[in-house]
């Protein structure tokens, strides 16, 4: 399927193709403490329409493929869907460093639940690509809740600011002290 969008004196216009015999079909999954969907290598249809993956100094990041508008949803955060008790489990009995490693890409859903990628390697897992987003202390973006119908409910990436074709898309973490020990890479 191809989706082409065009402003036409103001007015959004959106044509819509038959999707090709070879397309993806996509459809909801609900995700779990180890099920991040069946098409984890499958790129979603609004972000590739809206973001690529580029190299940063941070290693990679995510820009925009066209300019992004304030308040437009840009990208995704999903994958796997874990209860703060399954958490407890889960990492209960790492070292500092197994930590760092294995919640690199954790971040807080709500007051009962996170969100994880079951990889940070997009040759396995780029199903989304909010968990590519760098941090910046002037970020252009922010966490927002969205509805996929892919994913349903998930955290995603909405931008802050007009955001130019070509422009790394950025977020706060929501850091508030540098001396974190999880933070050694940021230093």
């Amino acid at each position: 399927m191809e989706v082409v969008q065009r402003c036409s004196l103001n007015i959004l216009q959106i044509k819509i193709s038959q999707p090709k015999e070879t397309s993806p079909k996509f459809r909801y999954e609900k995700m779990t403490s180890f099920f991040a969907g069946s098409q984890p290598t499958v790129m979603d249809p609004m972000e590739r329409m809206n973001v690529y993956i580029g190299n940063t100094n941070m290693g990679e990041g995510v820009f925009a493929k066209k300019d992004l508008f304030p308040f437009q949803l840009i990208c995704y955060y999903s994958g796997l869907f874990i209860s703060h008790e399954d958490a407890k489990t889960m990492f209960s009995n790492m070292s500092l460093n197994e930590l760092k490693t294995n919640s690199r890409y954790l971040v807080n859903y709500n007051s009962t639940h996170l969100l994880d990628v079951p990889s940070g390697n997009l040759a396995q897992f780029r199903s989304s690509l909010g968990h590519k987003v760098n941090h910046s202390f002037r970020p252009n973006s922010r966490f927002v809740h969205a509805r996929s119908p892919r994913f349903g409910n998930v955290t995603a990436i909405e931008s802050l600011t007009f955001i130019k074709r070509g422009s790394e898309v950025l977020i706060s973490y929501g850091y508030q002290n540098i001396s974190n020990p999880f933070l050694d890479w940021y230093k």
